[in-house]
């Protein structure tokens, strides 16, 4: 059977990318450089992250010898991969104003799976913002006129975000994280982006014509809150077709696995993840870790106020 899996981050150097995530969630990252997003877990050519010893390999040779074990109910994506890709993203300048396709649409143009992705805040500074979706009222010939321009910014609208909020992106929405923020991303595996406005920054290719075609105009809902659970308990963040979010706070006994993975992110302090069998993995503010779809159970050991992340697919064979 498969033991609980650490993980092996991917670092990635952006053009708006900073420091922060030394501080939060407590990352260590290479010197001098300002490091955007991390790969926590993602099974993708662009990005393959490891196994730490003693099944030390990539998550992608891990699947191709033991993809059952893994996934059990859950599906893999069109190209065989690990369905869902986990990062923590820093932005310390706006990203480019962005869209993410649709899995037929992605399929037939980039031969990569489309994104509906998810972000869970862990901080903003005050007045901190979110673009996503669009406001009432905007035409299809006002969105095609002004989208490769500075005006897009006017279209598009604008959410204050606090620690713990949820932004649900599904393919097609429009989007921007602005500066001031740190949050964790689950998201489906793909590394599709259409970026058609891009704050005046020299050298980074756009795809208006792709954006103007995948794009929906439609309002957002804005945040999703909840706050944090008591000691010792979980919340569920979201549910949506591709994958589910939760958050636990502090430790808790033996909970069923249901036969699919489940990746854990340690958030804040960390912890002990148990699995029905084999060796614990202790995770520090940062970490990640997947159980693997055949372990019948899972615990956390933990205190009161550690914080975890767990994303699970949801699509299921």
């Amino acid at each position: 059977m498969l033991p609980l899996l650490k993980m092996v981050r991917v670092a990635v150097e952006t053009a708006w990318g900073g420091r922060q995530l030394e501080r939060v969630p407590g990352i260590a990252l290479p010197p001098e450089k300002r490091i955007g997003e991390t790969w926590e877990l993602a099974d993708h050519d662009a990005g393959m992250t490891s196994v730490e010893a003693p099944r030390a390999g990539t998550l992608r040779a891990l699947m191709e010898r033991h993809g059952n074990e893994v996934l059990g109910r859950a599906k893999p994506n069109d190209f065989g991969r690990f369905p869902l890709l986990f990062k923590f993203i820093h932005a310390a300048a706006p990203l480019s104003v962005q869209v993410h396709p649709d899995d037929a649409y992605a399929r037939e143009h980039e031969g990569d799976a489309g994104k509906t992705e998810a972000w869970l805040i862990l901080h903003a500074e005050p007045g901190a913002r979110v673009i996503a979706g669009f406001r009432a009222g905007v035409s299809e010939r006002e969105w095609r006129e002004k989208a490769a321009t500075s005006e897009v910014e006017h279209l598009l609208a604008s959410h204050e975000v606090r620690p713990l909020d949820v932004i649900f992106v599904p393919a097609g929405t429009v989007h921007s994280i602005g500066p001031g923020i740190v949050l964790a991303e689950v998201q489906q595996n793909s590394n599709v982006t259409y970026r058609l406005y891009d704050w005046g920054r020299v050298g980074r290719t756009l795809h208006v014509r792709q954006a103007l075609e995948v794009a929906t105009i439609a309002a957002h809902q804005g945040p999703l809150r909840g706050g944090e659970p008591a000691p010792g308990t979980s919340r569920e963040l979201l549910h949506c077709e591709r994958f589910a979010m939760a958050l636990h706070r502090g430790g808790h006994g033996a909970r069923p696995v249901g036969d699919v993975p489940r990746v854990f992110l340690a958030l804040r302090d960390g912890g002990v993840l148990h699995g029905a069998s084999g060796a614990p993995v202790t995770l520090r503010a940062g970490d990640t870790a997947l159980v693997p779809a055949c372990q019948e159970t899972y615990a956390i050991e933990a205190g009161p106020d550690a914080l975890f992340l767990e994303g699970t697919p949801t699509e299921l064979r």
